[in-house]
Parts: C-alpha cells; sequence; structure tokens
C-alpha cells in the first residue's frame, strides 16, 4: 500500500517549531556549571563519550539510521584547531553529526535551554557534550562565551543548528540569522557547512519507508584577517547559508513529509 505523504503548513520559517518535545524548560542563569572543573567528572565525561556514546553513535549512523557521509576528508586540514560546524536541523539525532563527522576529535553542541532542563540527566547530557545557551542575565551569558571559546580554543569541534528548530525531514533550507556566527567571527575560527539531504530508497531497500540521509561538508570557510568582526560574521553566514542551500537543491530529491507554508491574511484595503 503506498504510503500517503504527510503535509505539514507553517506560518514562520524562523520560529515555528514542530519538535513536539513539551519539555518544561528551565532557567539557564550565571550558578549553570558551564565548565565543569572537577577531575572526577571530567574523568567521567571522557568514558562515556568515547567508550560508550561513540560507538553507539556509529552503530546507528550506519546499521539504522543508514548515514552517508560525504567529503569527510576535508576535516583533516582543520586536526590542529578548533573549528565551529553548522549544520540544518531536521531530525532528533541530528546532535549524533559533529561527533560522527569530527571524529577522533571531540565535539560540542551549543543546545538551547530543553537539552539541560531534565533534571535526572541534565549531568548525562553535559558530559555527552552540550553547551546550553543561558535563558537569561550577561553574567550567564559571559560565562557561557567563555565556555564556547575555551572549547574551540582547545581544538575541538563546537556543532550550531542556526535554524535553531526541528523540522523533521525537511528537505529545504529555512533562513536562519547570522547571530551564531560571532563566534568564529570574534575568534578567528575556521566554518565548516554541513547539509542533510533526504533521498527515497530504491533497490533493495524501497521496503524502507523512512528516506536515505547523504550528509555533505563543505571545505573549510575562513574569514579575511582584515575584516571587522561584523564584516567576517556576515561573511561566514553568507558562505554556510549557500552551500546548505546549493547541495539541498542539488541533492535533497525527495519530501518525505511535505512543508507548505500557509498564505498570509491579505492587508484590508479601503474600497
Amino acid at each position: 500500500m503506498k504510503r500517503k505523504k504527510k503535509i505539514v503548513y507553517y506560518d514562520d520559517p524562523l520560529n515555528d517549531d514542530f519538535a513536539g518535545t513539551n519539555i518544561n524548560t528551565q532557567e539557564i542563569d550565571k550558578e549553570f556549571p558551564f565548565l565543569p572543573k572537577f577531575w572526577l567528572w571530567r574523568l567521567g565525561a571522557w568514558f562515556l563519550y568515547y567508550i560508550i556514546a561513540i560507538p553507539i553513535v556509529f552503530f546507528y549512523s550506519l546499521f539504522i539510521g543508514g548515514y552517508r557521509v560525504r567529503n569527510q576528508r576535508v576535516l583533516r586540514k582543520l586536526r590542529k584547531t578548533g573549528y565551529f560546524m553548522y549544520i540544518n536541523h531536521t531530525h532528533f539525532t541530528d546532535a549524533f553529526i559533529p561527533a560522527l563527522i569530527s571524529f577522533p576529535k571531540r565535539a560540542f553542541v551549543i543546545t538551547g535551554p530543553d537539552a539541560v532542563s531534565i533534571k535526572k540527566i541534565r549531568g548525562l547530557v553535559q558530559m555527552l557534550g552540550a553547551i546550553p545557551i543561558p535563558t537569561a542575565s550577561v553574567p550567564a551569558m559571559n560565562k557561557f562565551m567563555q565556555a564556547v571559546r575555551q572549547r574551540a580554543d582547545a581544538g575541538y569541534c563546537v556543532g550550531i543548528f542556526p535554524e535553531a528548530h526541528i523540522w523533521p525531514y525537511c528537505n529545504f533550507i529555512r533562513p536562519y540569522k547570522s547571530t551564531s556566527f560571532r563566534y568564529p567571527a570574534m575568534w578567528g575560527k575556521p566554518v565548516v557547512s554541513v547539509c542533510v539531504t533526504y533521498q527515497k530508497n530504491k533497490g533493495l531497500l524501497k521496503w524502507v519507508k523512512h528516506p536515505r540521509r547523504t550528509i555533505y561538508v563543505s571545505e573549510p570557510f575562513y574569514a579575511d584577517a582584515s575584516m571587522s568582526v561584523k564584516e567576517a560574521q556576515k561573511y561566514l553566514h553568507e558562505k554556510a547559508y549557500a552551500f546548505m542551500c546549493e547541495t539541498s537543491e542539488r541533492c535533497s530529491d525527495y519530501a518525505y513529509i511535505e512543508y507548505i507554508q500557509r498564505p498570509r491574511p491579505e492587508e484590508e484595503t479601503d474600497e
């Protein structure tokens, strides 16, 4: 029996969220431990990441998720430096992608506060690399920025989902702001753009209803040292966004879920 395609209607491509998590968001303030320093915590984080999480990520990606990664070899150029990885957000397992692609380099992911709002697993989520964005206060933001910079300066990969919200199986790139590109612009770090694309399964796998995912990795982008922070931020945003759009248009050929924008109500005019 042929599957009936699901259609989702949206209003705002920047702010609509279809993740459906319904998590009670907790406040992330200046008391949040953005950079835990206790040696036992750091040892536990290393063990959890490399001994438990990474094998699970690779098993899921290869045998369940069916990920295919293209052009991953370009990251060899960045073995001796930290960098920022920007990825489109189309699945709840997207958080695996920085770890999958950057291995053996350690990856951290800038997340919304929801990621650490479930108290019983907050520590585990942090150990796996989550750096939550503060909900309020300048002191909290300063500590957050310090944590992000320290991870990048230590030579790690910092993953960011600039679209912010999950749109499951979305096969096009939504517009997103340049705000998060301020980090690499300020600290002189390279940017890698990653695009998750969707294709319909064929041949022996045509019975699998969920589409195949192919992940494309861009060449590293560098802002010129002569640019101001604002100019570098704009340049890196444009390069990353252009790569995602071009790759998605060329390689994402299947809409498992179709997203349609609702028409905006016409402005009333005097007759």
